[in-house]
């Protein structure tokens, strides 16, 4: 049975197999409950739950979905309670080994029981470059990126700010050979500067911001002639609004919108229009 941690926007999220041992406690814990669909994972940043789907054809399998979800937003149909909803998250990371780091774990649950870090209060950016730009703000196209699963599930937050499709799951400076080697905004940063983002804006460009989640995660958004931001978490679709669910856009922008634990605002960029990414 394969486990997915769905949480990452950047990067791929972590994945990892139960043993037979573990596939029959799974079968205890889950047969006969009305167990929610991945499609009620919340879209948000951070934390959305698991995802468990049947790898082989072990007719032990067949008493549970082909897939389904633990932990999903409190509204969820599924038929887990709270406590019940905790326990079984906290068992399935403790099957993930060395997947899931003690940092990931630790939001995990705390995002589970809803008591999120406090994030660090931003201030609010200034939009307007410095330099004379020819700025390209495309209108607002979700359909784009969420009508077809293929394009939804393979391309993320990057492809999202840079508005080219890879089916790669593009990262910041692997097409440059200089992909980034931890997650801080320094070094994101610099990777996506070595794939051409840039600092400031010159010629005919679009409007982007990058956030992190320190050592864990990092996120992109893109301005929108609509006059908000848009951003793509991951696997999950492209949206408009922040964990909170509001639109960010007018006082709210991807400096101080509700961000869950991409804690840290590392800035705003600009990328040329037709940048290669990989």
């Amino acid at each position: 049975m394969r486990v997915e941690l769905e949480v990452f926007s950047g990067r791929a999220n972590p994945v990892w197999h139960l043993d037979d041992g573990q596939v029959r406690e799974a079968l205890d814990r889950f047969s006969g409950r009305a167990l929610a669909e991945p499609a009620e994972l919340p879209d948000q940043l951070g934390f959305r739950g698991l995802v468990l789907s049947s790898d082989s054809d072990d007719p032990s399998e067949s008493h549970l979905p082909q897939r389904f979800a633990i932990g999903a937003a409190p509204d969820s149909k599924e038929a887990l309670s709270a406590d019940e909803s905790v326990d079984a998250v906290s068992w399935l990371l403790e099957t993930s080994r060395h997947h899931v780091d003690d940092q990931i774990r630790e939001h995990v649950m705390r995002a589970l029981r809803g008591n999120l870090e406090s994030r660090s209060v931003e201030s609010k950016a200034d939009l307007a470059p410095a330099a004379p730009c020819q700025p390209y703000h495309t209108p607002y196209n979700p359909g784009f990126w969420n009508n077809d699963p293929n394009v939804r599930t393979r391309n993320n937050c990057y492809n999202y700010a840079v508005n080219r499709r890879t089916d790669t799951f593009a990262q910041p400076g692997r097409q440059c050979g200089h992909q980034y080697t931890s997650l801080t905004c320094a070094a994101v940063r610099a990777a996506a500067l070595c794939d051409g983002v840039r600092p400031s804006c010159d010629g005919q460009q679009r409007l982007v911001a990058l956030v992190c989640w320190p050592g864990g995660d990092y996120h992109w958004y893109r301005y929108h002639s609509d006059g908000f931001w848009g951003h793509k978490p991951g696997q999950t679709a492209a949206r408009n609004t922040d964990n909170s669910n509001q639109v960010i856009g007018g006082a709210l922008n991807p400096a101080n919108c509700n961000r869950g634990p991409y804690t840290q605002f590392c800035g705003y960029f600009w990328v040329p229009v037709g940048l290669v990414i990989r």
